[in-house]
């Protein structure tokens, strides 16, 4: 299993600002908990990988992620990918960086 947090060596976009503060708002636990959310940067790599207990907690982060303009691949599957509950990357046309 993935552990939560950031993955070294990747580069940490500047829109983690905003993620890390409603995890912090909400106070989201990121490193406990059986839903696991992956988040690409800008370069297509997977930077952070968040762990959450809880499907409301879960859900919450879904919305948030989404109202941010990130895409989830997995928001169709109702299985599992790659230890991935979600997968959230940057669309082509986003202005996110």
């Amino acid at each position: 299993m993935n552990k939560s947090g950031y993955v070294e060596g990747t580069s940490i976009p500047d829109f983690d600002e905003k993620i890390e503060a409603f995890l912090k708002r909400k106070k989201i636990a990121v490193d406990e908990g059986n839903m696991v959310t992956a988040i690409q940067n800008a370069d297509k790599k997977v930077y952070r990988i968040i762990h959450t207990d809880g499907m409301n907690t879960y859900m919450d982060l879904m919305f948030f992620l989404s109202n941010l303009g990130l895409e989830d691949r997995l928001e169709n599957s109702y299985q599992p990918r790659n230890g991935f509950d979600s997968f959230y990357v940057v669309p082509n046309d986003s202005k996110l960086s």
